[in-house]
This record gives structure tokens, sequence and C-alpha cells, in this order.
């Protein structure tokens, strides 16, 4: 089953229509529905806009940086459950830590602005039943890593890589608190990260793909382990040429 989960950023979310045309911002709405109205009729869509919407009183994104928070997340598998017929696992079964002073990718577009300096983040991180993973990195070398590390020493813009271990080729989750051979691969940009974590408490092992950096074949991966759900997950703002481009090499490579 492939599961294709298409996330707003923050204008689409936090500024209504009106003011979004004002700033000549263009519709991520139109866009989404133009994007799920050209997939093949077996791809199930996992629509988290207006599920957003409804909850944008809440802390869904950072206001220094690009990424949405753990909670906006959250709710976006909240729907990949319910389009699966599933229950979501309750925020009550992860643990949640906070990792204060977070100043993030906004602070250095807008040029160290004082007022972003001034008002840092905090990001929240929810841990699974299962925190051991794995990772390989750019130079093929595997390590043994955290779903959620601890960023409390990390430097002020670096606190969001507490999820999964930041943006690396290839990743896996085997969780020994679920043993019914269920098994996801989430092929993601850096939005995913903050999703990954919460799929650990729904799958026996959890597959990450980082399409921008793998170097692997997607289906050779699926087909070898067995993989029954294909996530795609990208943020509005990854729906680019390149993005594509890198999503049909991994499949084709």
């Amino acid at each position: 089953s492939v599961y294709d989960i298409l996330v707003p950023t923050s204008i689409a979310v936090n500024i209504d229509a009106e003011n979004q045309a004002k700033i000549n911002s263009s519709s991520q709405e139109d866009t989404f529905a133009y994007i799920f109205g050209h997939l093949d009729p077996s791809i199930k869509k996992v629509e988290v806009l207006e599920t957003l919407k409804k909850h944008n009183s809440e802390y869904l994104y950072f206001k220094t940086d690009h990424h949405w928070t753990a909670d906006g997340a959250y709710y976006a598998y909240q729907e990949l459950m319910n389009v699966k017929g599933k229950t979501a696992s309750p925020l009550s079964s992860y643990t949640r830590q906070e990792f204060d002073g977070f100043v993030g990718t906004f602070y250095s577009y807008s040029e160290m602005s004082d007022s972003l300096k001034n008002n840092p983040d905090t990001v929240v991180a929810y841990t699974p039943s299962c925190n051991n993973m794995i990772y390989v990195d750019s130079k093929g070398v595997e390590h043994n890593w955290n779903v959620i590390a601890d960023a409390s020493g990390y430097a002020e813009g670096s606190k969001y890589y507490c999820f999964i271990g930041g943006d690396q080729p290839y990743s896996r989750i085997d969780n020994p608190n679920i043993t019914d051979g269920s098994s996801c691969v989430v092929i993601k940009e850096s939005y995913g990260n903050a999703f990954v974590p919460f799929l650990v408490n729904s799958y026996q092992t959890v597959h990450v793909v980082d399409y921008r950096y793998y170097t692997g074949n997607l289906i050779n991966l699926v087909k070898t382990n067995n993989i029954q759900d294909v996530i795609y997950i990208n943020n509005a703002n990854a729906l680019i040429e390149s993005a594509a481009k890198n999503m049909n090499r991994i499949l084709t490579q």
C-alpha cells in the first residue's frame, strides 16, 4: 500500500487566504488538490491541511524555524492511521521531553534578527516505546543511535536534530514490543524527521529513506524486506523539480 502525505507550511495553516494573497503566497490548498488529483487511484491520500487548520491555535510550527513541531506531526500520524483504519497510539504512550533555547532557520534567513533570537522555541519530542535505531550515513557507515536523542546540549540551531539523527540517507527502527511482522518505509525530507517517531509504536519495523541522499533502489528495499506500507511525506516547500527527480532516481537506479 502506498500513502501520500502532503504537509502544509505554517503560512497555509496560520494565515487566512486573504492575507496570503496580500503577501503573494501561492495557495497550498490548490497545489495539494492538483497533486492529489493526478495520483494513481491506488495511492491512498492522507490529507492533513484542514486538520492542522482546526488546531492552529496550538504550537504546531516553530516561530524561529521553518519546520513543524512534533505536535503538528502527531496530527499527521493520526490521519495516516485513520486512512489505514487503525487506531493511533495515544500521546500518553510516548515519553515527552523538552529541549529549550532552539533558534532555527528563520533566524539565519533574517540575518540574525534580535526579535527571533530573544524569543527562542522549545523543541518538544515524544519518545516511543523503543528508542533504539540504526542509521547509515553518507559514507555508508552504520551507526547505533536513538529515535529521540538528548538534544539538551546541542547548539541552539541544531536541536531539531533530536529526531531520528537528522537527515540520514537510510535508517531502520525495530520495535521488539511489536511482533506482528508489520513494516513500513518512509520516503521523506526533513519534515519527516518529527513524524517518524510516532510510527514506531504502530509498526514492528520502520525503514526511513531520505530521497535526497539515499543511493539505493527503493523497489529493491521494499521487496527484500517485504515492506507492506510505503509512505511518502513532503512539505509544500519540497514540491519542486529536484525532489521529483530524486524520487524518480531512487526508483530507477
